[in-house]
């Protein structure tokens, strides 16, 4: 996680945005989603106070949803989403919600121009 918001961090201040016109759909994605319950290494798990002997802690080795949730807010993408490609899960939801969103903010810088145009019109 560090790294990928690091290198974003780095592309912003050296001008990536620069030549857009209109604020970027950005989604942060977690991948490998399937991993994460199939993580058995003990050293990548966090040991709590409370843990029993049955019961097995999340792993650190994985990423845990709320805290990239944040990161994704924090660098201003739409959201964060996770997927699979090994599985196919949620990649189905990250395109759809991509759609989704990029249509809708299509519609609405459309809509912008049009009440422009038609301010314009009525000045002259």
């Amino acid at each position: 996680m560090h790294a990928i918001l690091q290198w974003w961090h780095e592309a912003v201040q050296g001008g990536f945005l620069a030549q857009q016109h209109t604020e970027v759909l950005l989604h942060l994605v977690g991948l490998k989603k399937d991993v994460r319950d199939k993580c058995t290494d003990p050293r990548h798990r966090v040991a709590c106070p409370f843990d029993s002997d049955d019961f097995v802690p999340f792993p650190s080795c994985c990423v845990i949803p709320s805290d990239a949730a944040w990161h994704a807010r924090r660098i201003r993408a739409h959201r964060y989403i996770e997927c699979s490609a090994m599985t196919g899960e949620g990649v189905d939801a990250m395109l759809e919600d991509a759609a989704k969103e990029s249509t809708r903010r299509a519609i609405e810088m459309a809509q912008y121009i049009q009440a422009i145009q038609a301010n314009k019109r009525r000045m002259f």
